[in-house]
């Protein structure tokens, strides 16, 4: 082929590529409920085309006029559309961990626990490619059982799924929670005893910047008194009623990880005072309820004590001289190839 053809070959396929990646990215299912493996862009058909990928790939060639010159000259057997070309291509773009310059790589592992008390887990893997350090998203998954056990089996058969040898696993980082960090009984330890070799552990330095906060604020009572009437201003201003009338800023919920959610928390306190003021005094109109009134009452006297906006901003300038470190720990460029291949083939199944 000469150089302007294989130039508008590159150019179409990026584009396929990046519509599949933006789907996947985003954890939204490619196909419709049509034939699962045949399906493909037809021009001549007056039907819709199903999913969203082929609506998107339609909606993409409206808008790019080079595109669509490209894609009416191709032939029709050589789309690159159907469903087995997108399959090819998330397999393509979740392989990227094994072109990396060396085959070891660093797992990297946290839970939440939700309502269901069920322990919803992300699976990270850090490794080098072409001489920069790179993170990948590589599963989501659940479980029902929350020990050490559970927790290791998940993080080793997310690892073989996404076609990673375990054995290759350089390090382990986790939080410092004693089921994961335990040095007898903790993931750390069972990881290294199912593989058969040492694999340091490392504590998490975000978390640890989030527990130097934590140990801060709960040495001194004023201060741990102070957020605990931020998260009673929170929940009090959540109320559909007291939402309804409150005309600042949306007051932030103090999250348990990480700092970022105490500084957010003390900012928009500060620099809501006075809205948070005026809806308390007028709280008494608002609802006939004497137990809100009786809890607006006493928010009030707190948030109008000397006492009180002395430690918000006090705190807000310790937090401000943290959140460099702490923004950078938790950089969203670290995982730019978010793909949660587990969720988004369930769905396109």
């Amino acid at each position: 082929m000469n150089e302007r053809q294989l130039e508008k070959n590159r150019y179409y396929i990026t584009s396929i590529v990046e519509v599949i990646q933006f789907l996947c990215i985003n954890e939204l299912p490619l196909r419709g409920d049509g034939h699962s493996s045949i399906e493909s862009l037809d021009t001549d058909n007056q039907d819709e085309p199903s999913g969203l990928f082929l609506r998107l790939f339609e909606y993409t060639l409206s808008k790019d006029v080079k595109l669509k010159e490209i894609f009416n000259t191709i032939p029709k057997n050589a789309c690159y559309t159907s469903a087995i070309v997108q399959n090819e291509i998330i397999s393509i773009l979740m392989s990227d961990v094994n072109w990396s310059d060396i085959p070891y790589f660093t797992v990297k592992a946290d839970g939440t626990r939700d309502p269901t008390n069920t322990e919803n887990i992300s699976v990270v893997v850090r490794f080098v490619k072409q001489g920069k350090v790179h993170e990948v998203l590589i599963d989501m998954t659940t479980s029902i059982k929350l020990d050490a056990d559970a927790s290791t089996t998940v993080i080793l058969e997310s690892l073989q799924r996404s076609g990673l040898n375990p054995m290759n696993l350089l390090s382990q980082c986790y939080d410092g929670a004693s089921v994961t960090a335990g040095k007898n009984c903790g993931v750390q330890k069972k990881v290294q005893e199912h593989l058969g070799k040492q694999i340091p552990y490392v504590h998490c330095f975000n978390h640890q910047l989030h527990l130097v906060v934590v140990h801060a604020i709960g040495d001194d009572k004023e201060v741990e008194k102070f957020f605990s009437t931020c998260n009673m201003l929170y929940n009090f201003v959540r109320r559909p009623t007291m939402h309804a009338a409150y005309e600042g800023q949306q007051l932030q919920r103090l999250l348990e990880q990480p700092c970022t959610g105490h500084l957010a928390t003390t900012m928009t306190i500060i620099n809501n005072r006075q809205s948070l003021l005026d809806l308390l005094q007028s709280c008494e109109d608002l609802t006939s309820d004497t137990q809100t009134w009786i809890e607006a009452t006493g928010l009030q006297k707190a948030i109008q004590s000397r006492k009180f906006m002395f430690i918000a901003h006090m705190f807000q300038k310790v937090l401000l001289i943290l959140h460099p470190a702490d923004k950078l720990l938790q950089s969203l460029s670290h995982q730019h190839h978010y793909i949660n291949s587990k969720r988004t083939l369930r769905e396109r199944r």
